[in-house]
């Protein structure tokens, strides 16, 4: 489960890469890197929640790609996404 939700935060980092904004790409990087090991981190709290991780994990991949297929989307947004992100995670 673990190797799932890794390669979901990856996908996020890729599609979030082909973006460009004031959010600078090393800040872009670093929220990535913060979210999956968050993401690491409820896993290891709590066994029980990794099945509804890795479907938030896997939805939150699939919107964020939608989203940078639309005009106009910039790293501004994805940063604030992965901002959002990790704060739900934070809360968990």
């Amino acid at each position: 489960m673990t190797r799932h939700l890794i390669g979901a935060a990856l996908v996020l980092i890729l599609a979030a890469s082909a973006a460009e904004a004031a959010c600078t790409q090393a800040e872009l990087q670093e929220k990535a890197q913060t979210y999956s090991k968050r993401v690491q981190e409820v896993i290891a709290r709590d066994h029980t929640k990794a099945q509804a991780l890795g479907a938030k994990v896997q939805e939150s991949a699939q919107k964020l790609q939608e989203a940078m297929k639309q005009p106009g989307s910039g790293m501004d947004e994805v940063c604030r996404f992965y901002d959002k992100l990790i704060a739900e995670l934070d809360a968990m």
